[in-house]
């Protein structure tokens, strides 16, 4: 079975520094479980999100995460 990421595993405003938290410039206290889960997309306004949206980075820097063990 597949394992679907989140949109924004992909995002160039994710905080790639703590992946254990789940964090962007949107949203600097927590990531809203439906966006983060796919429930709503992140391409238009969200309550709280400042006016960042998902910006998705170039392909050739794109690392997914790894799977845990």
């Amino acid at each position: 079975m597949i394992a679907i990421q989140s949109q924004c595993t992909a995002c160039t405003h994710l905080d790639r520094q703590r992946p254990q938290v789940q964090r962007c410039d949107a949203f600097p206290s927590g990531i809203p479980e439906e966006i983060w889960l796919n429930e709503v997309a992140h391409t238009d306004d969200y309550p709280g999100d400042h006016g960042i949206h998902l910006e998705l980075i170039p392909l050739e820097q794109y690392r997914p995460p790894q799977a845990q063990a």
